[in-house]
């Protein structure tokens, strides 16, 4: 008797038409031809049925959540559903988030997210935004219900891109109070000094040792101190003191340290008698105030 191997190959719809009522899962009979050949010189053909196993598809998720936020804003899960075979309408997402205290999110979690349609045109859906209440690594589940052609699927705990953490934020840092504006600089607190020695002399008379001296304190403001003359500061003889400048408010003339005059106008001069002077070298200093 002559053997002979048959081999042959069906391809199977997830929904079949050409079987009467077939759903994935179920066991159908499907038509299919074979072809036997002998190794002799005598061919056969005919019909016959088989059993096919339709299964329903394998999607893949791809998830991410926040990386990190600080205690007081809000985070959140999306999710890709890729390798979908055929999708048909009515599938949604389920996101569960598990807090701090639970690494493998074997306790209840502590916001949900339920019922997030996905769309039969794929594509990236969130959950709704949570604000946490501790800080701490926060894990995100992410569940696709799945189709009539195609699985559900479970994203596992702790997985690569499913972790928010939610961190304490530095306390505000103290204002610095604003800097007090600068005071205008008053020259009334601190005027300037001009100095201008002279000398009571005794006879013969020695020649005139005063100069001209010049000081300066508020902007632009300026003062000189000078004498009318070389020869009017020796005994029996007065002399001119005068003081000119910018700016100037008001002077007090000193000698020795006692306050002989003020002049709050100009022109602002002093004349001195080096009668009443005893013999000697006396001081004489002029204190200038100048406007602002």
């Amino acid at each position: 008797a002559a053997t002979c191997v048959i081999r042959f190959s069906v391809d199977v719809l997830g929904a079949p038409g050409k079987d009467s009522s077939a759903e994935p899962g179920l066991q159908t009979n499907m038509l299919g031809t074979t072809v036997a050949t002998s190794s002799g010189a005598l061919s056969a053909s005919g019909f016959g049925t088989d059993v096919a196993t339709i299964s329903r598809a394998t999607p893949s998720l791809a998830t991410l959540a926040t990386p990190s936020v600080q205690l007081g804003g809000q985070l959140s899960d999306s999710v890709i559903v890729s390798s979908r075979v055929n999708p048909q309408p009515g599938a949604t997402i389920d996101f569960r988030l598990y807090g701090p205290d639970d690494v493998d999110c074997s306790r209840p979690p502590v916001f949900q997210s339920l019922d997030v349609p996905y769309p039969m045109g794929g594509g990236a859906v969130s959950s709704t935004p949570f604000i946490p209440t501790a800080p701490g690594t926060y894990r995100w589940r992410a569940f696709f219900s799945g189709d009539h052609n195609n699985d559900p699927v479970a994203g596992g705990c702790n997985a690569a891109g499913e972790q928010t953490t939610v961190t304490t934020p530095l306390p505000p840092q103290a204002e610095k109070p604003p800097a007090k504006p600068k005071k205008p600089r008053s020259e009334k607190a601190g005027p300037s000094v001009l100095s201008y020695r002279f000398f009571r002399c005794a006879k013969p008379e020695p020649p005139f040792t005063g100069r001209t001296r010049h000081a300066g304190r508020a902007k632009d403001g300026r003062a000189a101190i000078k004498a009318s003359d070389s020869n009017g500061t020796c005994a029996g003889k007065t002399f001119e003191v005068k003081v000119t400048g910018r700016k100037i408010e008001r002077v007090r003339f000193l000698i020795d340290g006692k306050v002989v005059t003020v002049d709050a106008r100009a022109p602002f001069s002093l004349r001195v008698d080096t009668r009443g002077f005893r013999v000697g070298s006396h001081q004489l200093k002029a204190k200038v105030s100048f406007s602002r």
